[in-house]
């Protein structure tokens, strides 16, 4: 059961980064967060260093998102794999 469920999410994540609304949106909140950084004026304030840790985080959040979906996909791809091989060696 655990293998159809690894198989099944990594399909739904496949999915989710195969469509290009959420790809587009990756991209944008990447492209905004790094703008608002660059355009960030770092004074040594706290104000000014807290900004900086918030869009430093949301950044990196983006990025780990992006990053699970595909690790679910590779897990997916390797489950059905490894359920294919265990299937053609009881078939021989």
């Amino acid at each position: 059961m655990a293998r159809k469920n690894a198989i099944d999410r990594g399909q739904s994540a496949q999915r989710l980064l195969d469509d290009p609304l959420l790809q587009e949106s990756f991209d944008a909140i990447e492209k905004d967060v790094i703008n608002a950084l660059a355009s960030l004026t770092l004074t040594g304030s706290a104000e000014t260093e807290a900004q900086a840790l918030e869009l430093t985080r949301a950044l990196q959040a983006n990025r780990r998102l992006r990053s699970k979906l595909w690790n679910f996909v590779g897990h997916g791809k390797l489950e059905a794999r490894s359920g294919d091989l265990a299937g053609s060696k009881k078939r021989k």
